[in-house]
C-alpha cells in the first residue's frame, strides 16, 4: 500500500473511531438520565447525590476525551486535505474525500458521481499515484 492511501485510510479509521465514541457517549447520556430520583416516600440517602454527581463528572470526563479524538480528527483531516489538493484533477479529489472523508462506498460514490465503478477505480488509483509521487518528491527536497 502507498503512503497516501495509508495516510487517507488513518483519517477514515479515526473518523469511524470518533463515531463510535460519540455514539457511546450518547448512549451515557441517556442511560445518566434515565436513573431514578428517590421518591418523596422513599428514605433519602445523602448518597444518592454523590453517586448521580459522579456519574455527570464521568460522562464529562468520557466527553473531554471524545472532544481530543474529534481535535486529533481535525488535525488528520486538515493534513489529509492538503495531501488530496495536490492531485490537479478536481474529479478524482472529489473521489478521494467521498471514499476517505465520508467513507462512502464504492457504489455511493459511483451513484454521486455518474461514473461507473470501473472509472471511480481508475480515478482513485490513478489519484492515489499522484499524490505519492508528490509525498516521494517531498521527502527528496527535505
Amino acid at each position: 500500500m502507498g503512503e497516501a492511501k495509508a495516510v487517507l485510510i488513518e483519517v477514515k479509521r479515526q473518523i469511524s473511531y470518533v463515531h463510535t465514541l460519540e455514539e457511546e457517549l450518547k448512549q451515557l447520556r441517556l442511560e445518566a438520565m434515565q436513573l431514578k430520583s428517590p421518591s418523596i416516600g422513599d428514605a433519602v440517602q445523602n448518597n444518592h447525590q454523590a453517586d448521580l454527581s459522579k456519574t455527570v463528572e464521568r460522562i464529562e470526563e468520557y466527553a473531554g476525551k471524545v472532544q481530543d479524538e474529534v481535535n486529533r480528527l481535525i488535525r488528520m483531516k486538515l493534513d489529509a486535505e492538503l495531501l488530496i489538493k495536490a492531485d490537479p484533477d478536481s474529479t478524482r479529489r472529489a473521489v478521494l474525500r467521498r471514499r476517505y472523508f465520508l467513507c462512502q462506498s464504492w457504489t455511493e460514490i459511483s451513484s454521486a458521481m455518474h461514473y461507473g465503478k470501473t472509472v471511480i477505480f481508475k480515478m482513485h488509483h490513478d489519484s492515489l499515484e499522484v499524490l505519492d509521487l508528490y509525498l516521494k518528491e517531498g521527502k527528496r527536497a527535505e
